[in-house]
């Protein structure tokens, strides 16, 4: 028992060097490996299953995820990351709806808040959106993505000086300024 929790303290640390050079194919394989031995680590398939989002696999998320949820209902990544998995394959409410339980559980996890702000902006709930890019900003003030975003919405509600402000901020994040 010992030597296989060494054994996949190890795995995931590789995983994880492979997720971050690049390589989420190698890095969802040792996952994959890992939740053969362990089927409870929740870790490893909430990872595996990022990594089937992000290769639009998404049927295969949302069953892992659905497996682990099942098992773990209180985790708030877990909720985030389904519900960004239907977000992306087209089941916007449903993914809205597990976004939500995942703030609920949740309000600093910054997935959540994303893709909540993404969900609303698609609903034109402008308001709302802009709740949530701010909210991410605060969590992770160095993602210039967010501060592109809040640029937009800031100058959509006729704020051009506070969407110059973020502009800014995105290029100074960029090294462009």
């Amino acid at each position: 028992r010992n030597r296989q929790l060494a054994g996949s303290d190890i795995n995931m640390h590789v995983a994880r060097f492979f997720e971050k050079i690049g390589e989420p194919g190698l890095a969802g394989e040792i996952y994959a490996r890992i939740l053969e031995r362990q089927p409870e680590f929740l870790e490893a398939g909430n990872n595996l299953a990022a990594i089937y989002i992000d290769g639009g696999r998404y049927k295969e998320a949302i069953g892992l995820l659905q497996s682990f949820l099942a098992r773990y209902p209180g985790s708030a990544e877990l909720y985030a990351n389904t519900g960004t998995a239907y977000m992306r394959s087209g089941e916007k409410e449903k993914g809205l709806l597990l976004l939500e339980k995942a703030a609920d559980l949740n309000p600093y996890l910054r997935r959540a808040s994303y893709m909540l702000g993404i969900a609303y902006m698609e609903r034109g709930e402008i308001d709302r959106a802009l709740r949530q890019f701010v909210k991410y900003s605060r969590l992770d003030p160095y993602d210039p993505e967010v501060h592109r975003i809040l640029s937009e919405i800031y100058r959509q509600k006729g704020l051009l000086k506070k969407a110059d402000i973020e502009y800014n901020e995105a290029k100074k994040l960029e090294g462009l300024l």
